[in-house]
């Protein structure tokens, strides 16, 4: 009896399996483009209300998770200087 192999990229599973990946990745780069959206605005925002940015509030907004950017973008217009935004400055 002679068998005929059907290709991996042509199974079913395979095809399934695929597409799981492609739909995981495009959430998370839709997640990481939200988060680098967020970070641009909060730091355009925070530059009009304090000044220049400092290199320590930078690295802050990039190390920042999104819940963390909407709590500063909600506390920006209480805060009478950038350390009450963002915390102490880092060393």
């Amino acid at each position: 009896m002679l068998q005929v192999l059907t290709p991996l990229e042509e199974t079913r599973a395979y095809q399934q399996l695929v597409g799981i990946v492609i739909e995981k990745g495009k959430k998370e780069g839709r997640e990481e483009g939200e988060k680098l959206g967020r970070q641009k605005l909060l730091a355009k925002l925070i530059r009009r209300r304090f000044g220049a940015l400092p290199r320590w509030a930078s690295t802050r907004l990039r190390q920042a998770d999104i819940q963390q950017l909407e709590a500063w973008a909600d506390s920006l217009f209480e805060a009478k200087e950038l350390t009450d935004l963002l915390g102490p400055r880092s060393h």
